[in-house]
């Protein structure tokens, strides 16, 4: 194995020996196009890998991102591999977004992340690609986003743990407190949420969207109907928006844009054209 500049013309040449494999997924493509016209690719030890005829066997989507830039890169490239080394690729265990992160030097829990991975989308996109995380510029937005929300990431953590709420709920929450800086409520909101009970006593209005939202999720459940995090974002920070400025429901209905926006808790968060 050894290491090569390839450049458009001899990814081009490399993808015509390209036999029988995987179909291309226009998604990744993509994604590595982006690192490489920022600048943010990386070598690592993935090679481009050829069978002892000369196919090739991995690769296929890193040359297609050089043929789509015209950028050339550097690759670890292996030769004469076993023509059955095919079958064996990619089934180890993948490293998720907060391996990543916490192998890079930042420490941050699968929860923490998968709810910062959901800050910095934009408010209106479909949903978020499960390989999103292994993008450098994805996993440099969600430090920033997790340095940013630190105090009351790390609070709802300590108070729920890993299994009481899930992502959406969980970045709801934090935006909630941070645009409120009350606990209390922000304790109601997951209560409303979780038991549909009102936990600290108060009365007043806007306890009824959480409360919908949480017959939502539930008839959701019940459906088996297949619903990605992004809804469930956009629905549970609605909820947890109307909590705050005590505006009660009876269906719910996300906004058009990030409602916590107009208090201003995304602030200094350059890379956040649109939350």
């Amino acid at each position: 194995m050894k290491q090569e500049v390839i450049a458009p013309q001899a990814a081009a040449d490399y993808l015509r020996s390209n036999g029988v494999n995987r179909k291309v997924r226009p998604a990744i493509v993509k994604r590595y196009e982006e690192e490489m016209r920022q600048n943010s690719w990386t070598l690592t030890s993935d090679a481009i890998a050829f069978d002892c005829n000369g196919n090739l066997i991995q690769g296929q989507h890193r040359l297609h991102a050089v043929v789509n830039t015209g950028l050339p890169q550097v690759f670890w490239v292996a030769r004469n591999m076993p023509k059955e080394a095919k079958e064996n690729l990619d089934c180890g265990s993948k490293r998720e977004l907060h391996d990543r992160l916490t192998i890079s030097g930042h420490r941050i829990s699968r929860t923490v992340g998968s709810a910062c991975l959901l800050l910095i989308t934009p408010w209106q996109k479909p949903n978020i690609s499960k390989s999103k995380g292994c993008s450098p510029i994805v996993r440099s937005q969600v430090k920033t986003m997790h340095n940013h929300f630190y105090e009351e990431l790390e609070w709802i953590d300590e108070q729920y743990g890993a299994t009481s709420c899930n992502a959406a709920e969980r970045a709801a929450g934090t935006m909630l407190l941070r645009a409120t800086k009350d606990h209390e409520i922000v304790k109601n909101y997951f209560s409303l949420v979780k038991k549909r009970e009102n936990c600290n006593g108060l009365v007043g209005h806007g306890q009824k969207s959480p409360m919908v939202y949480r017959d939502l999720k539930n008839r959701f459940k019940a459906l088996k109907k297949q619903t990605n995090d992004m809804t469930f974002y956009r629905y549970a920070s609605t909820a947890a928006y109307n909590l705050s400025i005590g505006k009660d429901v009876h269906r719910l209905t996300s906004y058009a844009n990030n409602p916590f926006t107009s208090a201003g808790i995304f602030r200094n968060i350059s890379f956040l054209t649109e939350v």
